[in-house]
């Protein structure tokens, strides 16, 4: 039962809405609402073009859909991707979702208990509306549920939220703006209050029985988010390499490194960048966890590239968080004298900070969906990042976040040094009546309060995305859609031209160390690049492999270096969390087939021995030696992966 009322001209007023609370909520529900309304067009089509791209794709969780319907397809991806047991169904609960912060932890006390009430509403936003109140009354019977389930999951430490979860539909074509906002209870209802602008609003309740998890220190979504994003676009995952696992290159005198932003892939942006492959320019990208600090992304880039990528000219383009990043890279390299020319293209970056980093609460959330893959200005969220979006319930924002604050005195102290001559920085003005669609997020009224009152880009200010280096004329595009922007294709690839006068020769910068393929001396460097896929469980090694000393199994993972049968494989034992390679082995692809219940089935031969190896979805997860051979009593530098009879992971 929803009661919504607006501010209008100064007076309050009840708004027109169309509800329902009998049924979950879904897109569809969404559609048949909205169609009931006045000027409904632009959330309509935004629909309409989501039901299309979506259709019955199983591995995408479309906007509105409650988490009851695809709370399952999250406990089965979760176990596939390493994140075995830290989410559950509660049983008797129609399809509420557990999630468990750490492992050990009983199931009958998780972190996060969340689901959605069987309830949705959309309501329209006329004319000179400036704010909305919003309440909501539960059914009995959703108030039946609430009650035995917190009951059941309630600690000391747990508190049951209410959260307002919305979108609102602006312009013409149109501005999407996501809201994530607890509601306080008033009686029986609950109510939350937002700025708003002439639209359409569709909101939903999330129920959450949780807990404050503690600050992490490094992104538990990160490994799903580039599995999920390297199989929706394999051939330009394949094309622009993952730098970690790249080998080295000593053949092209330029080269171009891609730095996405916060809690995003690299492919998210080049995808638009290139949107047919292949493409002839040697391009990078460099995939990062975007908690951690951006000194340490920055150091980690710096050494990959000098050890990697010895070219005359290095270009870095960066998107958002990136450029920070990037900027932090391009110095050190500087420092370290470089063999090459650096140059930087910044788009969307904030330099000086952006307010929506002022307000903690519901950031996280909202990130995840700005870092999902945007087709169209529709985010299309995998099940495991659609389930973080619903229990993070963090007490503080990670370091790597926390620093693009406005008054961020890690920022201030960046922004104190030299380095910006051979910077380009972009920014936009987005304007929602344009002929462009754009998706946002909005905390705590930031974006249609405090930042409504200047130019941004639905994300970052536009002052702030050129406060360093050349500004370059701004762009009217969201913070999601730089690199549909024929300016912004034509800039990149002006950066990838070599000048007029030949550039210098320059002799190959030495491998430092063992952090580059190359040491091993077993790594072809010759073009295409083909895609790294991790091959275990995240927990452990199979056990027909042996750990270096120093190391545990827990410590270690292993790569395989995809490739058509009859072509030259790699497998790269490795720390997890470092691009250090341990030791190398070039094995040969004889056979490469399809099992009859559709799974990829390759066969290796390798000098000790012959190994199959099954792909299950999007990873290489079982092997067995085919023809095994003896394990041996020590490690072995020259044959790291032996075999013993029947492993398997």
């Amino acid at each position: 039962m929803w009661s919504i009322r607006g501010r209008i001209d100064g007076a309050w007023q009840s708004l027109g809405t169309r509800q329902e609370s009998d049924r979950l909520p879904s897109l569809e529900q969404v559609r048949e609402l909205a169609r009931q309304l006045e000027g409904s067009g632009p959330l309509v089509r935004s629909v309409d073009q989501e039901l299309e791209r979506t259709g019955d794709e199983r591995r995408v969780v479309r906007s509105f859909d409650a988490v009851q319907h695809w709370s399952s397809r999250v406990v089965e991806d979760a176990n596939e991707l390493g994140l075995r047991n830290r989410f559950a169904v509660v049983p008797d609960s129609h399809g509420a979702l557990a999630y468990l912060d750490e492992e050990g932890v009983p199931s009958t006390r998780p972190s996060t208990v969340a689901w959605n009430a069987s309830t949705l509403v959309v309501a329209r936003l006329p004319a000179g509306i400036t704010d909305v109140e919003i309440v909501y009354e539960p059914t009995d019977a959703e108030a039946a549920l609430t009650r035995r389930l917190t009951k059941r999951f309630t600690s000391s430490t747990h508190r049951l939220e209410t959260i307002f979860d919305a979108r609102s539909c602006h312009g013409t074509n149109t501005a999407l703006i996501d809201r994530f906002i607890e509601m306080r209870s008033q009686g029986a209802a609950f109510v939350a209050e937002i700025r708003a602008n002439t639209g359409l609003l569709v909101g939903r309740v999330l129920n959450r029985i949780t807990r404050r998890q503690p600050r992490p220190l490094r992104d538990p979504c990160y490994e799903s988010r580039l599995t999920g994003m390297e199989t929706r676009w394999w051939q330009l995952a394949t094309s622009c390499a993952d730098l970690r696992f790249a080998a080295a290159t000593t053949r092209s005198d330029i080269a171009m490194v891609f730095v996405h932003g916060t809690l995003s892939c690299g492919l998210q942006s080049l995808k638009d960048l290139f949107p047919t492959t292949p493409h002839d320019e040697l391009v990078f990208r460099f995939e990062h966890d975007t908690f951690a600090r951006i000194g340490e992304n920055g150091r980690e880039l710096a050494t990959l590239i000098r050890d990697k990528l010895p070219v005359k000219r290095l270009v870095l383009v960066a998107h958002s968080r990136g450029g920070l990043v990037a900027r932090i890279a391009a110095a050190l390299l500087q420092r370290e004298h470089f063999v090459g020319e650096v140059r930087l293209l910044t788009f969307g970056t904030p330099h000086a900070g952006t307010p929506l980093v002022r307000v903690s609460s519901g950031l996280l959330n909202l990130l995840l969906k700005l870092g999902s893959p945007i087709v169209g200005g529709v985010p299309l969220m995998t099940p495991i990042l659609a389930a973080f979006f619903n229990v993070y319930n963090f007490s503080s924002l990670p370091d790597g976040i926390s620093v693009m604050h406005e008054s961020s005195e890690a920022l201030q102290l960046l922004n104190t040094g030299g380095g910006s001559d051979h910077v380009e920085c972009w920014g936009s003005e987005f304007d929602p009546t344009s002929t462009e669609s754009g998706f946002g997020i909005d905390t705590e009224n930031v974006l249609t309060g405090v930042m409504g009152q200047v130019a941004h880009d639905l994300v970052v200010p536009t002052a702030s995305a050129l406060a360093w280096g050349t500004k370059q004329p701004p762009l009217t595009c969201s913070h999601d859609r730089y690199f549909e922007r024929n300016e912004v294709r034509a800039a990149v690839m002006a950066a990838l031209q070599p000048p007029a006068a030949p550039l210098p020769s320059v002799a190959p910068a030495p491998v430092s160390d063992a952090s580059s393929p190359r040491a091993t001396g077993d790594i072809p460097v010759s073009r295409p690049l083909r895609l790294m896929r991790r091959l275990m469980s995240l927990s452990r090694l199979p056990r027909w492999f042996s750990a270096p000393p120093g190391f545990t199994r827990e410590q270690l993972q292993v790569t395989l270096d995809m490739a058509p049968p009859g072509g030259p494989l790699t497998m790269q034992l490795q720390p997890r969390d470092s691009s250090t390679v341990l030791h190398s082995m070039l094995c040969e692809v004889y056979e490469d087939s399809t099992t009859p219940e559709g799974k990829t089935r390759q066969i290796l031969r390798a000098a000790t021995g012959e190994l199959e190896a099954i792909q299950y979805g999007p990873r290489w997860t079982t092997f067995k030696m085919v023809e095994p051979v003896p394990l041996p009593a020590s490690f072995d530098p020259n044959a790291p992966f032996a075999g013993a009879k029947g492993g398997t992971s």
